[in-house]
């Protein structure tokens, strides 16, 4: 058996995991969990962001010409349309015990 995290990509629609069994069947697990509203890594990596500058909530550039805002009010958690730390923390500890038999 084998599980893997699939990439984010496009609109969040919850953090997939993959899981292949020995004969090839795949199966898919879904989590979406908003957290405390805490994106994780992966999704601030996305949004070329850092944990660090969310920790900080550090002034960022927005992509609009000479507009720079804190992190936290920019749109990346302004819906549930993101993936949150515990979505991505509880996906590798899902992953881990899947691949460890």
């Amino acid at each position: 058996m084998k599980a893997i995290l699939e990439p984010l990509k496009g609109k969040y629609y919850g953090t997939k995991i993959t899981v292949l069994d020995d004969n090839g069947t795949k199966a898919h697990i879904e989590i979406w969990d908003d957290g405390d509203y805490t994106p994780s890594k992966r999704e601030l990596e996305t949004n070329d962001y850092t944990e660090k500058q969310w920790e900080e909530n550090a002034v960022v550039e927005t992509g609009w010409e000479d507009v720079r805002l804190p992190i936290r009010d920019l749109d990346i958690v302004s819906d549930s349309h993101f993936e949150s730390k515990q979505s991505y923390e509880l996906a590798l500890k899902i992953m881990d015990k899947l691949n460890q038999t």
